[in-house]
């Protein structure tokens, strides 16, 4: 009998402690952070920023440089390489070492006062689709931004972006199309210039110069004339 009791009191202490150790809980995995495709090459010094193509075309290349430098470099995008519509890419750039200095500051007008940003430059993109066409977009401040989305209206590329201050998005769309009106403003202007000194050029004529004859006998001795035409194309002599 005895025997029997400590049976089951050695059983029934080990129920209790199994039925009071906790179970091991399962890990907790943590959100994983989104893996983007990497456009360009991760340098010390490099312009680090996330890109959204929200332009509705796919981007088979895109090229980067200072908006005051005067060509483009070597693109950024590898072969058979592309940015497909409303994809996040991460881009490196790295900007040459003759970069400008500071040239434009911002002031922000905030709670304790104006805040001010330097921007050090401002860069020009050039894009070019999968159909073959090129447009840039002007003028993005790649020290202040580093995520943003490039939009298309059907005639200017702009960006979009939360403003860190305000929390709201906003974008360049005007900026975009200003400097667009400025250019074509610009350039018709150096159309209608050159039109004008060509024109200067060719209503002025000038005829070659005659040599004096000698005169026949009993007759007059003839004159040099030269004959110009002035810019109304009215004959001008000159004896």
């Amino acid at each position: 009998m005895r025997k029997i009791l400590f049976v089951l009191l050695i059983a029934g202490l080990v129920f209790t402690v199994s039925a009071c150790t906790p179970e091991e809980e399962a890990p907790i995995e943590e959100d994983s952070a989104p893996e983007y495709q990497t456009i360009g090459t991760e340098t010390t010094g490099a312009l680090a920023f996330l890109m959204t193509n929200g332009t509705g075309l796919v981007i088979t290349e895109m090229a980067i440089k200072d908006a005051l430098a005067p060509a483009y470099p070597a693109g950024l995008i590898e072969a058979d390489t592309f940015i497909e519509t409303n994809e996040t890419v991460r881009v490196f750039f790295t900007p040459p070492a003759d970069v400008a200095t500071p040239d434009e500051t911002v002031t922000d007008s905030a709670a304790d006062g104006d805040d001010e940003r330097a921007i050090n430059t401002l860069y020009n993109f050039l894009f070019t689709f999968e159909d073959g066409s090129t447009m840039e977009l002007y003028a993005v401040g790649l020290d202040v931004l580093d995520e943003f989305t490039v939009r298309y209206d059907g005639e200017v590329l702009f960006i979009e972006y939360v403003d860190p201050e305000t929390n709201e998005t906003v974008n360049t769309k005007e900026a975009a199309h200003a400097h667009r009106a400025a250019l074509e403003a610009e350039a018709l202007a150096a159309a209608e210039a050159a039109a004008a000194a060509e024109a200067a050029a060719s209503s002025t004529y000038t005829a070659p110069a005659v040599e004096n004859v000698a005169p026949a006998p009993g007759g007059a001795a003839t004159q040099e004339v030269e004959v110009c035409l002035d810019g109304d194309n009215a004959p001008a002599v000159n004896f």
